[in-house]
């Protein structure tokens, strides 16, 4: 549970990294006539997508620890 919780807030973080300070520059580029006040309306968009993405990563993880579990207990069984 712990090693999925890092792996989802990890994830998080490099979301945000990567969002705001690599892809900001591009977005400006992209943007007729964009400035860092009209791109800032866009930063709760990528922060509902960091999010969105930590906890897709922590789900995930959970689901394959339960899934080698299930697989783990039915080959000790047969």
């Amino acid at each position: 549970m712990k090693k999925s919780l890092i792996y989802g807030v990890s994830t998080a973080v490099i979301f945000y990294i990567i969002t705001a300070y690599i892809l900001e520059p591009f977005g400006m580029f992209i943007t007729y006539g964009g400035d860092s006040y009209t791109l800032s309306y866009h930063m709760f968009s990528y922060m509902g997508l960091v999010l969105l993405s930590g906890i897709i990563v922590f789900c995930t993880s959970i689901i394959i620890q339960k899934i080698n579990y299930l697989i783990e207990k039915l080959d000790n069984k047969n």
